[in-house]
């Protein structure tokens, strides 16, 4: 096709087009500019004053805004900090006031405008930090410190833990499910409207017998139908489908009774070989009233691992402002940093952020002395609420073989001493 003068017109229009919007891009002037408050950042801002002051200074108040001591500060900046560090500038902000403002973002609950106040930067800026730097945080200390076990004697000693600590075998691990409240995300219509009339997308955790978390799933929305949500979860599927390596069954200690491996949850689970929850019903007979006295007190360590989360990164005293697939970042970054201290920790730090009286504490006179952790949330609607009820299917006659064999065991071989003090007295037959 020969070219014609109409050609060259067209490209001459095209060419001077192109320059004219590549002009006015260049001459396009910022309305307001860098405004005064972000000016004086380095003279006022936390990052350059407060946290520096704390930081050298007051250890307490230190483990107050960042919920960990100095050391560990230093320990976990020196592994995420080449991930979030920026270009150098005049003003910028460095990777340990990224790491502080985060950490504060979740221990106090602080709302984005908050920070970007006290930090001296706009709010865009300090949404990017806390996206970027909770997303580092789980990429670095996931594979770390919320990585399940991967072979059959690492699943064997958590069932060690929960021998010794619960007197309860072959437990690996207490499982429980929660919603986590969130706004509502845009155009998403009623798919996270839960059975509590708010927003919220549902959190399944398994925890050991220390308060540490094993495992997670977050993200089901919490409109799911409640026989569906475990059953759907990529958890569940992992245990349906044996693939988490855990070890085969063996025989309870000191009887013949072959019994499997198996997580301890609440009477909203399903019974599964894989799964033991507790009898159903009022009236109960003594050994069965043992049994779930006994399940209780393996099962309360998940319920106190969500306790001492809540109380202590309060960003889940409320519900969560963001966007779903940064609520998700924000949930699970909280549960590394979570596993992160209370592994690594020194006896003085896991003392301070975990003390004794901050659990439940079983007593010899068989009285249950509640943790504090449950005065700090009393009252409040937080983020975490109960979870959704499983549903509660009829169970295959070899699981509820393995309850009742579970059952036998602990009301002869594993029996303590004090279990038919504490069913009497829940019965009313002991004053």
């Amino acid at each position: 096709m020969p070219v014609t003068q109409e050609h060259y017109k067209m490209l001459n229009v095209l060419w001077f087009g192109y320059l004219y919007l590549k002009l006015r891009k260049k001459r396009r002037v910022r309305s307001i500019g860098v405004r005064n408050i972000f000016k004086g950042r380095i003279q006022h801002g936390d990052g350059h004053n407060l946290f520096e002051e704390l930081r050298i200074g007051d250890a307490y108040m230190f483990f107050t805004y960042t919920r960990m001591n100095g050391e560990r500060f230093e320990y976990l900046l020196a592994m995420v900090g080449p991930l979030i560090i920026k270009r150098k500038m005049y003003t910028v902000i460095t990777p340990a006031q990224r790491l502080a403002m985060t950490l504060r973002f979740l221990a106090a609950g602080d709302s984005q405008d908050s920070l970007s106040f006290a930090y001296r930067c706009a709010q865009s800026t300090v949404s990017c930090i806390l996206k970027e730097t909770t997303q580092v945080v789980i990429a670095v200390l996931k594979r770390l410190y919320l990585a399940p076990p991967t072979s059959e004697e690492e699943w064997r000693n958590v069932a060690s833990g929960f021998w010794n600590e619960w007197q309860f075998p072959h437990c690996i691990g207490a499982i429980d499910g929660k919603h986590i409240q969130i706004q509502a995300p845009q155009t998403s219509q009623s798919i996270f409207f839960n059975y509590k009339k708010t927003f919220s997308i549902v959190l399944l955790a398994i925890c050991d017998a220390h308060y540490n978390f094993l495992m997670v799933d977050i993200g089901a929305e919490g409109s799911q139908s409640d026989g569906g949500i475990f059953q759907s979860s990529e958890l569940g599927q992992r245990l349906e489908g044996k693939t988490l390596g855990i070890p085969p069954s063996n025989y309870l200690p000191g009887t013949d009774a072959d019994m499997p491996f198996f997580l301890v949850g609440d009477a909203a689970f399903p019974l599964k070989p894989y799964l033991m929850k507790p009898y159903s019903g009022r009236e109960l007979p003594d050994r069965d009233a043992i049994f779930n006295y006994r399940l209780s007190r393996a099962r309360r360590v998940i319920e106190n691992s969500f306790g001492i989360l809540s109380a202590r990164w309060r960003i889940f005293r409320h519900p969560i402002c963001a966007s779903l697939e940064n609520t998700e970042s924000i949930v699970e970054s909280a549960i590394c940093l979570h596993n992160f201290i209370m592994k690594t920790a020194g006896r003085k730090l896991q003392q301070e952020y975990c003390p004794p009286n901050f659990i439940d504490i079983e007593l010899p006179g068989c009285n249950l002395v509640e943790g504090e952790w449950r005065d700090i949330l009393a009252g409040e609607n937080g983020a975490i609420i109960e979870g959704p009820r499983l549903g509660a299917r009829n169970a295959a006659v070899r699981t509820v073989k393995y309850r009742n064999a579970l059952r036998d065991f602990v009301n002869e071989q594993g029996a303590v001493p004090w279990q038919n003090n504490i069913v009497q007295i829940r019965q009313g037959l002991i004053l």
